[in-house]
């Protein structure tokens, strides 16, 4: 049996805002090897960082996630800098940067939302912008950073 298409007519409703998602792998540049690495396992005082594009159909983030754990238990200090700009603009036009203790648990992943943190920041940014998301590890243990889970409509 045979079924009409109709491609004028949308799956939903127009009015509807789709979350949709994202992942950026974070990767870090270890200086004394000259290799890029994934996932990124940085030492005290190294960072791990992804960029994203920020696609056409891009309106606002729900969610901004990294992912990472530790193999030791306890607060680890860490420092999260966010940065983006579009074509024509500064690289760090829009820049944000802050540092706090996180509680970790031995081989657990932790998930952290940026958009909380930076919110009024990530209301500036818009379809088009080069997003670049650092994570620097302040502790003395070494943590695995995994990358960043995005959600937008």
């Amino acid at each position: 049996m045979a079924v009409e298409i109709h491609e004028d007519q949308p799956l939903v409703e127009p009015s509807v805002a789709w979350i949709r998602q994202f992942w950026a792998p974070m990767i870090t540049q270890k200086t004394y090897t000259n290799s890029s690495f994934h996932p990124a396992i940085i030492l005290n005082t190294e960072n791990a960082n992804a960029t994203y594009l920020m696609p056409t159909d891009f309106t606002a983030l729900v969610s901004l996630t990294i992912m990472f754990f530790c193999g030791n238990t306890g607060n680890k200090n860490i420092q999260v800098s966010i940065w983006f700009a579009g074509c024509g603009e500064a690289w760090n036009t829009h820049l944000g940067v802050q540092a706090f203790a996180v509680p970790l648990v031995n081989g657990i992943f932790y998930c952290l939302d940026l958009v909380p943190i930076f919110g009024a920041l990530l209301a500036n940014l818009v379809a088009g912008d080069l997003l670049w998301v650092e994570l620097r590890n302040q502790s003395a243990n070494a943590f695995q950073v995994y990358g960043v889970d995005g959600r937008y409509t």
